[in-house]
């Protein structure tokens, strides 16, 4: 396994551990259940896929990821849950701006990765702290 996988795995389970200890020590609605939830199957998914060194199911990890966390800002209730959103989207944007490409990808890959990925990132990190901050008042 490469050392980007390494990190990346690194960053997965530690975001299954704040969403564990979410689980079990915040009062939630059922939305923010189910988000938790399906992040653990993408989690899984994306987890295997990296094990497995499956690309396709790597791409699809991705997909589903960006799509998890572009509607949790409509359906999320817990500002924590939404904390950890936007953690993660945080995180992937300075590996990007460390390792200049996404780190899933091989060296000539661009999926992922990008000026308009960047930018619908960096507004979409605005959005979600805003959504945190109105919901925290």
């Amino acid at each position: 396994m490469s050392i980007d996988y390494l990190k990346i795995t690194s960053i997965t389970l530690f975001l299954d551990i704040l969403f564990f200890i979410i689980l079990y020590t915040r009062k939630l609605k059922i939305l923010d259940y189910l988000f938790i939830y399906n992040a653990y199957i993408v989690h899984i998914l994306f987890l295997t896929s990296l094990f497995y060194d499956d690309e396709i199911m790597i791409d699809i990890s991705h997909y589903l990821l960006f799509i998890l966390l572009f509607i949790s800002v409509f359906i999320i209730h817990d500002v924590y849950i939404l904390g950890v959103c936007l953690f993660l989207i945080t995180t992937i944007q300075i590996l990007w701006v460390i390792e200049g490409r996404c780190i899933l990808n091989k060296n000539d890959q661009e999926f992922g990765y990008g000026k308009t990925i960047g930018i619908c990132s960096l507004l979409f990190t605005i959005v979600m702290s805003f959504i945190i901050g109105k919901k925290q008042n």
